[in-house]
């Protein structure tokens, strides 16, 4: 992807979820870090299928602060669930690899790791429900980020059926920005609003007063570009 490219997508993942992300990363950071360190001395006691847990759990943890130790954690436990043949702890693998890549803004390599891990949670639908669904969302994510919204939307649409299914609040307001997001940045700015407004309402339902005041900024953005400056 050319460098021009590659800043307006970054641009893109700053902008609207600016106050959300910068808000939630430095209260989880440093909680990471110690469950980090933690981690990694137990790993020498684990084996098997707790070894591959406890290594998808390291590359998801340092993915905010060390994209290459994610990538490493994640190749790692993808060589030991294969051959152990544990399918959730490969679809995890493959799915930190691909939040890997897509904070990498390799969206073609995350859309391929994706779904590899959307392929490995729908042959066992009724263990990986809730994975399945963060998958979906993803691979949601990467078509965004390049732009191509109605394959995302699509995919958003897929991973809010399957959470509402789930009941899971925090992942219905996840996919209801999300779709919020997309459209906004198709300037369908009365349909975002609707998104967002619902996305706020299930993450006060799932108790989450950060990210429902990152929606809340989304729809500020929105008033204003509008003119709309009192609302």
């Amino acid at each position: 992807m050319p460098n021009n490219s590659r800043r307006m997508q970054s641009s893109k993942k700053n902008f609207v979820f600016l106050i959300l992300l910068f808000c939630s990363t430095v209260f989880a950071q440093e909680d990471f870090s110690a469950k980090i360190d933690s981690l990694v001395s137990e790993l020498p006691k684990l084996k098997d299928t707790a070894y591959v847990n406890a290594l998808n759990k390291l590359s998801s943890w340092n993915l905010p602060n060390s994209i290459s130790n994610s990538r490493i954690y994640a190749n790692k436990a993808l060589e030991k669930s294969q051959a152990l043949n544990y399918i959730k702890g490969e679809g995890m693998a493959w799915y930190n690899l691909g939040k890997y890549y897509n904070k990498d803004s390799n969206y073609d390599s995350a859309l391929y790791c994706f779904i590899k891990s959307q392929t490995l949670f729908e042959s066992q639908p009724n263990l990986n429900q809730t994975e399945l669904c963060k998958t979906l969302g993803s691979i949601g994510q990467a078509y965004y980020f390049q732009g191509k919204y109605d394959k995302a939307i699509a995919h958003f649409f897929k991973a809010l059926k399957l959470a509402e299914k789930l009941n899971d609040y925090a992942l219905i307001a996840q996919n209801y920005n999300s779709l919020g997001n997309s459209n906004y940045f198709q300037s369908n700015n009365k349909i975002a609003l609707e998104y967002y407004s619902q996305a706020t309402r299930y993450w006060m339902l799932a108790k989450n007063e950060l990210r429902a005041a990152g929606t809340l900024d989304n729809i500020g953005l929105i008033y204003c570009k509008l003119g709309r400056y009192e609302e």
